[in-house]
């Protein structure tokens, strides 16, 4: 989305990157408004969400949501 706000997607999604004072804040089947799961300061947040998707790509069930993919992950 870009801030918790959430104009530019303010519905729920499988996982939400929003910015804030503590940095990049990772929400994970929610919305921008959501208590982030938690936060990366500047460029590790894009270092965070390529381990992401590289679990959500090795882990997902055939027929899978990435949400509940996170979800049966533990996210």
């Amino acid at each position: 989305s870009g801030c918790a706000k959430g104009c530019a997607h303010p519905g729920q999604a499988a996982l939400t990157l929003v910015g804030g004072e503590n940095g990049a804040g990772l929400v994970v089947d929610g919305r921008a408004k959501a208590l982030p799961t938690g936060y990366r300061a500047g460029y590790d947040a894009a270092r965070g969400i390529d381990s992401i998707a590289a679990a959500i790509r090795k882990a997902r069930l055939r027929g899978e949501t990435t949400a509940a993919c996170l979800t049966r992950l533990g996210a």
